[in-house]
C-alpha cells in the first residue's frame, strides 16, 4: 500500500512538472533528429576572419554543446539543434562582418562592401544563460567611424563582459571599450604619457593580433565605485564602471587605489 501511495505521488509531480514546463521529454525520433543535425552543422564552413553577410550557405561561427551560431542570407541565426532557428540579427543590405565573443556575449561588427568605407555598424547580444534563458540584442545608437577590418587587436573579459578594441586611425590608432549592456563604444583618454628629457615619448603604432586576447582584470571598490584594471605592455587602462568612462596610462602599471583627503 505504502508503494502504491508512493507511485501516485510520482507521478502527480511528474505531472505538474511537465504543466509548468520545467520537464521535457523527447522522443527516440527528436534525439536522432537533434544528432543529425548536430553532425551536419559540424561540417559547414567556419565563418573565420571577414566573412560575407549575405552567404547563400551557412557559416558556422560558433557550436557549443546543443545550440550553434550562425551567418546565412544577411541574417545571424541561433539554433538549438531538433529546433527551429532563431534570427538575432537581420542586416538591411550586404556587407562585410566579424564577430567576436566573450563566454557570455557576442560584438558583432560589420561595414559596407564598398572598399575604403570608414563606417562601421556595430551590435552585442547577450547569450542565453541560466539567469536568462533567452538571448538579447543591444544595438549600438550611432555608426562608428571604423569597421571590422581596422581593428588591429580586441583584448576580451568574460566577468564582466569587456571588449577593449585597437583601432587604426591614419598614422595612428584609438583604443575604444564596450561593455555589455551598454549602447555605444566608448573612447579610452590618453591621460599620462611618459617623457625623455622633457619631451612626450612618441607612442608607436601597436603591432597587429589576429587572435583576440583574453584581458585579466583586476576590480576595485572604492565608495560604492566599481574600477577595472587592465594591463598590457602598452600601460594600464582604468575602467570606471557605473561613468562608462576609460582612461588609459601610457607605461604605467597599477599597483592600488586609495582615496586621499585634502
Amino acid at each position: 500500500m505504502k508503494d502504491k501511495r508512493w507511485f501516485i505521488v510520482v507521478v502527480i509531480v511528474l505531472c505538474i512538472l511537465v504543466g509548468l514546463g520545467l520537464w521535457q521529454f523527447q522522443t527516440i525520433e527528436e534525439i536522432q533528429v537533434a544528432h543529425q543535425e548536430s553532425y551536419e552543422i559540424s561540417q559547414w564552413e567556419r565563418a573565420t576572419g571577414i566573412f560575407d553577410t549575405d552567404s547563400s550557405q551557412p557559416l558556422l561561427y560558433y557550436r557549443d554543446g546543443d545550440y550553434a551560431i550562425y551567418i546565412q542570407s544577411n541574417q545571424l541565426l541561433y539554433k538549438n539543434f531538433g529546433k527551429e532557428p532563431q534570427v538575432i540579427y537581420t542586416w538591411d543590405k550586404p556587407s562585410k562582418g566579424k564577430i567576436w565573443k566573450s563566454d557570455g556575449a557576442l560584438l558583432v561588427g560589420t561595414e559596407p562592401e564598398e572598399e575604403g568605407s570608414w563606417t562601421g555598424k556595430w551590435f552585442a547580444v547577450r547569450l542565453p544563460n541560466e539567469d536568462h534563458p533567452q538571448f538579447k540584442l543591444f544595438p549600438f545608437k550611432e555608426m562608428q567611424f571604423f569597421g571590422p577590418h581596422q581593428i588591429i587587436s580586441m583584448g576580451i573579459s568574460n566577468d564582466p563582459s569587456i571588449f577593449v578594441a585597437t583601432v587604426k586611425n591614419a598614422t595612428t590608432y584609438t583604443e575604444m571599450i564596450y561593455k555589455l549592456g551598454e549602447s555605444d563604444f566608448i573612447w579610452v583618454n590618453h591621460l599620462i604619457h611618459p617623457k625623455i628629457n622633457g619631451e612626450e615619448k612618441n607612442i608607436e603604432m601597436p603591432a597587429i593580433v589576429r587572435q583576440p586576447m583574453e584581458l585579466k582584470l583586476k576590480a576595485f571598490q572604492l565608495e560604492n565605485t566599481t574600477f577595472f584594471t587592465f594591463e598590457d605592455d602598452r600601460g594600464t587602462i582604468i575602467y570606471y564602471e557605473e561613468d562608462n568612462k576609460a582612461d588609459r596610462y601610457v607605461d604605467f602599471k597599477f599597483y592600488d587605489l586609495k582615496k586621499w583627503l585634502f
